[in-house]
């Protein structure tokens, strides 16, 4: 009789047993955050997973949302979903709950309260069907503007309150020798410009039009005026605007060779992350979009949880739902990434005076404005941002005809 042959099997089942409970221990994140402060912000939530004993599987898309969104329903079509995956809070979110592609952490809520803690709306747009379905991770500003007080000092023009100042601002930075404004070829950065411009002409009725899907805003007084204003911005862009970066516009603002820069509050996530000290007499300054003063539009990172997983990760995707709403997780993670807590137990000490303003705004529910990733279905907000880079692209096109062609874009995506 051979002894070492149970010995051997005792060994080898041993060995099988300790890779299943390394492999149960995993979770596969995939995600679009792949500048550098947004890389360390993931870091926050990578290292207390660990931290607890699991392993974080990173699965970053460049390219942001449409590259990410593309592999995520990829994978969820053919049957092999990540363990959980990042999603822009609202329409597309339901959208795939509705197909049935989630699965349900709602115990992990109740044991959490979370309906203590989170915004009823919030709560509300991650419940589908009675089932939780993502976890909420941070709430961005759409409608912010970056400056350089040191280039606006050398021009001597003050931070603009409406859009016709900023024009005069626009030609006097560029007769000291500095470029107004750092923008970028990109079909996502231009609609956001686009937007910005529409919200802060137009002002929130106007801009809820606009996250209403009504095709008429871009025929509006407001709309025409935004397209106007739009190839007036176009005509200051830089020959090496072409498919720039958003994270580099925001180099050159924080380098002083570019006055404005138009983009969410993570690009505060770059200023930080580069020892930039933020304020209107420091490196650099922020403030809401010229006439949005009053209200906040927002938009929310989630992490979904997919439906279909192998049985071991379904224990750690709701692990990794109590971590990512941890006080201390959602602390550390808008500390990094330049975002707002949605937890509503975070008060604004240690955060920065460009977060101490957006808590204030958002303190009245009626300033809280859905942007367009949370409002707008997927194929509606491609199609008119198709049709505003369009216009851009085609400098022989009348605000008019750019008005038109947007909602002719929305119309036949609707």
């Amino acid at each position: 009789m051979n002894h070492k042959q149970p010995i051997q099997r005792i060994a080898a089942l041993a060995l099988a047993t300790a890779a299943l409970g390394a492999q149960a221990q995993q979770i596969e994140v995939l995600h679009w955050w792949t500048a550098p402060s947004e890389s360390k912000a993931v870091k926050v939530f990578a290292d207390a997973y660990a931290a607890g004993g699991g392993k974080w599987q990173d699965t970053a898309i460049a390219g942001g949302i449409g590259a990410a969104t593309q592999v995520t329903m990829s994978r969820l079509a053919a049957g092999d979903p990540p363990g959980a995956m990042q999603m822009p809070l609202g329409r597309r979110l339901r959208d795939v709950a509705a197909e049935d592609l989630l699965g349900d952490i709602s115990d992990v809520a109740i044991k959490g309260k979370w309906a203590e803690v989170l915004p009823p709306s919030v709560l509300r747009s991650v419940t589908v069907a009675g089932k939780v379905v993502a976890v909420p991770v941070a709430m961005h500003g759409v409608n912010w503007m970056w400056y350089s007080p040191k280039v606006l000092a050398a021009a001597k023009v003050a931070p603009p309150k409406n859009w016709d100042e900023m024009l005069v601002a626009a030609e006097k930075i560029k007769a000291s020798g500095a470029l107004p404004f750092a923008v970028s070829t990109q079909a996502w950065q231009i609609n956001w410009l686009w937007g910005n411009i529409l919200a802060g002409v137009g002002g929130q009725k106007t801009y809820v039009q606009l996250t209403d899907s009504d095709p008429k805003v871009f025929t509006s007084p407001a709309g025409i005026r935004a397209f106007e204003i739009l190839a007036k911005i176009r005509d200051y862009a830089d020959p090496a605007a072409a498919n720039r970066a958003w994270n580099a516009n925001s180099t050159l603002v924080m380098n002083n060779k570019a006055a404005f820069q138009f983009m969410g509050d993570w690009a505060k996530g770059e200023f930080i992350g580069a020892g930039k000290k933020l304020g209107a007499k420091a490196d650099v300054g922020c403030m809401l979009t010229p006439g949005t003063q009053d209200f906040y539009v927002m938009m929310g990172d989630v992490i979904a949880i997919p439906k279909g997983v192998k049985p071991e990760v379904l224990a750690q995707q709701k692990k990794l739902a109590e971590i990512i709403m941890s006080r201390d997780g959602q602390l550390k993670f808008s500390l990094a990434k330049g975002s707002i807590p949605f937890r509503t137990d975070i008060k604004a000490d240690g955060f920065d005076e460009c977060a101490a303003l957006a808590m204030k705004v958002m303190a009245k529910p009626d300033a809280q404005v859905p942007g367009t990733a949370m409002a707008m279905r997927t194929e509606v907000s491609g199609a008119i941002t198709d049709a505003i880079a369009k216009y851009w692209s085609t400098p022989s096109m009348t605000p008019q005809q750019g008005a038109e062609s947007a909602a002719a874009a929305m119309k036949r995506a609707l």
